[in-house]
């Protein structure tokens, strides 16, 4: 805990944000990624930030740069409205991206294209989606400014990711029915 109270004391809240739209990670031709976030590019542009990122002006990303690390990767994600996360395999379940605890523990906003099992472990007030239409949906909602207080009040309490009441597991309970309506469960591994 003593980490993260240095952390968000340095890097959250930042105004004005830099970034509506962000993404760090890799040009990796697994999962939806590539062909999702070129969808979502073309109605919304999407700043890229990865060690491959000339890889994504091959799609009509223009907005890409370098990777950054450690505190420049701080600053960007809690210096963002929302970041995007996808992750390799999107079916398996409790398998996702390690990206998803640092753009919370830096008090980032995160979008994060749902995997079975993250509803038992992480905040509910990470925003899923499961397709680029919905995720187009979300960040429409997100960047528009009667919702820019919520969000930065979600912002806030994305560091506490570790809340076991029973309104919290219930929540969590929601965001899976949500998911298996919304999505597609057949692809889903078997849950434990």
């Amino acid at each position: 805990m003593q980490a993260w109270t240095s952390i968000s004391q340095t890097y959250f809240n930042q105004n004005p944000y830099t970034h509506n739209v962000v993404f760090t990670g890799s040009y990796l031709g697994q999962g939806h990624r590539i062909e999702w976030l070129k969808k979502i590019n073309e109605v919304i542009p999407v700043t890229v930030y990865s060690w491959n990122h000339e890889e994504w002006k091959k799609i009509g990303i223009t907005d890409v740069h370098p990777a950054v690390y450690g505190d420049e990767y701080n600053k960007l994600v809690s210096g963002s409205r929302i970041t995007l996360g996808f992750s390799v395999e999107p079916n398996c379940w409790g398998y996702w991206s390690n990206r998803v605890g640092k753009v919370l523990q830096t008090g980032g906003f995160l979008l994060q294209e749902f995997a079975p099992g993250m509803e038992t472990q992480l905040s509910s007030s990470v925003e899923y989606f499961n397709s680029p239409e919905e995720a187009i949906e979300k960040i429409k909602y997100w960047l528009d400014e009667e919702n820019s207080l919520k969000l930065d009040m979600i912002k806030a309490n994305n560091r506490d990711i570790s809340k076991m009441t029973s309104k919290h597991r219930i929540s969590q309970l929601i965001i899976l029915c949500e998911r298996y309506l919304k999505g597609t469960p057949s692809k889903w591994n078997k849950l434990p």
